[in-house]
């Protein structure tokens, strides 16, 4: 496969019968296959240079860091475009992005388009601010998402745009 591109992210499970309905709606990337997640490194690799050399230097960075719980009480936003729910703590996140950018100095977090990383688990973005308001609503009554980070997710583009996992890496292995 070439031309594709790839993400590392901490997929949220837990989140899923939460946000799945806004987010088929709302984020055009969940009815490509992405599934409720905290981005960790996107992008990463393009796909034509993963290679096993690329998969063992990501297995012992999330060998490296120990599983942890995390817990989404709160929407935010990101102006008036991207709902999201924020995870508390966000430091384990932020440090498996810190991590693993040190280890792919050329991958910076969001292609290096925003000074700070902002862990979050997008609801919807890109459109109608009402439409994005009543997701918000609809979540905040289902809240708190609480689940354990026991893994890392590497997911690969494809043809036509679909996202599929690739690999997956054991966090405290």
């Amino acid at each position: 496969m070439t031309g594709g591109r790839s993400g590392l992210v901490v997929e949220v499970p837990a989140a899923e019968s939460t946000v799945a309905q806004h987010r088929l709606r709302l984020d055009p990337l969940a009815s490509l296959g992405v599934p409720a997640h905290v981005t960790v490194l996107f992008p990463f690799v393009p796909v034509e240079k993963l290679d096993e050399g690329v998969h063992d230097r990501v297995a012992a960075i999330a060998g490296s860091v120990e599983t942890f719980s995390y817990r989404f009480s709160t929407p935010a936003w990101f102006g008036d475009d991207v709902v999201y729910l924020a995870p508390e703590p966000p430091e384990p996140f932020v440090r498996l992005t810190e991590l693993l950018w040190a280890a792919f100095p050329d991958q910076p977090p969001y292609g290096g388009a925003f000074d700070e990383v902002i862990p979050h688990l997008t609801i919807g973005h890109g459109n109608d601010r009402s439409a994005l308001q009543r997701a918000e609503a609809s979540v905040l009554s289902q809240l708190p998402v609480e689940g354990r980070a026991e893994r890392l997710t590497l997911l690969v583009e494809g043809e036509g745009g679909r996202w599929t996992v690739d690999r997956r890496f054991s966090l405290g292995a």
